[in-house]
């Protein structure tokens, strides 16, 4: 277990199988979250899998978060919902997205992207 700003990560002796990543690269303007990916996969060995889930702005998202604003319970200022098209240019010159799938049931939709690294 290591802990680190992902925008600032030492160089580690890891090369991991797999990394799995929730719930952080859409707290960063577009430069952030593609440094934020990218750290990702230097984290991995080659063949190695990137899991990675990120909100999404479908219509199901939208309606979520603005009633959630509205009863002022959304406590996610920063956040922002990423498009498949944003990350997939981000992870397409480390790897192939070998699986991807967005996750309807948890309301506030999720993408969820399998990324085999190069």
């Amino acid at each position: 277990l290591h802990r680190g700003d992902v925008l600032n990560l030492p160089k580690l002796a890891v090369q991991a199988d797999s990394v799995f990543s929730v719930g952080l690269v859409e707290h960063f303007d577009p430069e952030g979250t593609q440094k934020a990916v990218e750290a990702h996969f230097d984290l991995l060995r080659s063949g190695g899998c990137a899991m990675i889930s990120f909100p999404t702005p479908t219509w199901l998202y939208s309606l979520a978060r603005a009633a959630c604003e509205a009863l002022g319970i959304w406590r996610f200022p920063d956040e922002r919902p990423l498009s498949r098209a944003e990350i997939s240019a981000v992870v397409s010159n480390l790897g192939e997205i070998v699986f991807e799938k967005t996750l309807w049931p948890l309301i506030l939709t999720q993408r969820l992207m399998v990324i085999r690294k190069n």
